[in-house]
């Protein structure tokens, strides 16, 4: 986490969140898992799907650290927010390598 990067009450906004969300995992399929319901994890416990005791971090839904609208943030656990973050990241690194081959003029690979 780059923290220079959040706004400086983010320690206050993430603890809010986590509160709302009664102690368990907000994901309802966003890291392509359990799709239609919501995650069964809980803060504290021993994971269920993973190794480990259950952290819940904050994950933003639109991967800006300075966009905290609450709507925009859910407490997930780290398999969840971890899942949820990969496929961002892939989409964002298959992007990246479209727009050099498109801009080194190499079409092969279309």
């Amino acid at each position: 986490m780059r923290r220079e990067l959040y706004p400086d009450n983010w320690e206050e906004i993430s603890k809010e969140v986590r509160e709302r969300s009664g102690g368990q995992c907000e994901c309802e399929g966003f890291c392509g898992l359990h799709t239609g319901r919501r995650c069964e994890e809980k803060n504290g416990q021993q994971a269920k799907w993973a190794r480990g005791k259950i952290t819940l971090t904050v994950a933003h839904l639109t991967h800006n650290p300075q966009d905290c609208r609450r709507e925009c943030l859910k407490a997930m656990c780290q398999r969840c927010h971890l899942r949820y973050d990969r496929l961002y990241k892939s989409r964002k690194k298959l992007e990246k390598k479209d727009l050099l081959v498109v801009e080194k003029g190499d079409l092969t690979g279309f």
